[in-house]
């Protein structure tokens, strides 16, 4: 059986990273919907994708889920199919800010709305497989911030 005090700090720092990035999207999401000027939405994009690189590059770097493949070498691969993900997250981030740049925004273009849905989506999803990841390994359930 695992002490849990050993790998409480992976499991925070991961979920604090989670509820960051997730707060960050929840913000795009809601300010699309109430038309901002395309310069707001480039730059809560350009803030997003640098919060999302730095949680990339920390992942990368050694993190979290190195810790996680260190302990149960059987989710080693996963944490590759992981990490494999981040180059196209990043592109697709990289995009929206150009079209943001461009003046594509959620006043102009519903296709761009759709796109960052799209994003969002994705995002989440990569999230809830790096908390499978480090509950498998760590053997405990990790809640959001808010407790759910």
């Amino acid at each position: 059986m695992r002490d849990f005090n050993e790998v409480r700090v992976f499991v925070d720092h991961m979920r604090i990273e989670h509820s960051h990035l997730d707060s960050a999207v929840q913000k795009i999401e809601a300010d699309l919907h109430e038309k901002p000027d395309s310069a707001q939405v480039r730059d809560a994009l350009v803030q997003l994708r640098d919060t999302v690189a730095r949680h990339f590059d920390e992942e990368e770097a050694g993190g979290c889920l190195e810790e996680a493949a260190c302990r149960c070498p059987s989710l080693a691969h996963d944490v590759t199919l992981i990490e494999r993900e981040h180059p196209e997250m990043l592109r697709r981030l990289d995009q929206l800010i150009a079209r943001a740049t461009q003046g594509c925004d959620g006043n102009s273009n519903v296709d761009f709305v759709e796109s960052f849905a799209r994003f969002a989506t994705t995002l989440r999803a990569h999230e809830a497989a790096e908390t499978r990841i480090l509950e498998q390994a760590f053997g405990t359930a990790i809640v959001d911030v808010d407790g759910n």
